[in-house]
């Protein structure tokens, strides 16, 4: 199974994306994000097949810097696990990754216009923190690590 390494939105931002989860859920089939119990997050990056024991001992080391601009960090983070690369899907690599917050998935071709369409009048600017380094499984989700970001606490790591 795939996993993905994610930025997951503070509790305000991520309850921004919840209007555009409703307008989409009007249709019962459209598999939504939040049906498949993913949280409001970018990812940093997707791989096809790797053994999440070796990123999740490497990720205590990773310090992203609240003040870093969002695609220093992405390469930062490819830079750190460079000999990963090979199985980390092409377009979450350095140089072909466009950060979006991934709403609903595998959704069909013909359902697409009218979703699109209910996201027109729920969708708004806003701004956000990202707070939480995540690493998932999926499908079906299985959270393996949870990093929250910024100052170093006690037991932030989950």
């Amino acid at each position: 199974m795939p996993i993905a390494v994610t930025l997951d939105l503070d509790a305000d931002a991520a309850s921004r994306i919840e209007p555009l989860w409703d307008a989409l859920e009007r249709d019962a089939t459209l598999p939504t994000t939040r049906r498949l119990g993913v949280r409001p997050h970018l990812s940093l990056a997707v791989y096809d097949s790797l053994d999440p024991a070796a990123l999740l001992a490497r990720l205590d080391f990773l310090g992203p810097v609240a003040d870093r601009v969002l695609l220093d960090l992405h390469g930062a983070f490819h830079h750190e696990f460079a000999d990963c690369v090979d199985r980390c899907i092409a377009h979450y690599r350095p140089l072909h990754w466009v950060p979006h917050l991934t709403l609903a998935q595998d959704v069909a071709a013909a359902a697409l216009p009218q979703a699109v369409g209910r996201l027109a009048d729920p969708m708004t600017p806003f701004a956000g923190t990202l707070d939480v380094l995540s690493v998932v499984r999926y499908l079906p989700v299985e959270p393996l690590a949870r990093y929250v970001l910024g100052p170093s606490r006690e037991g932030d790591r989950r």
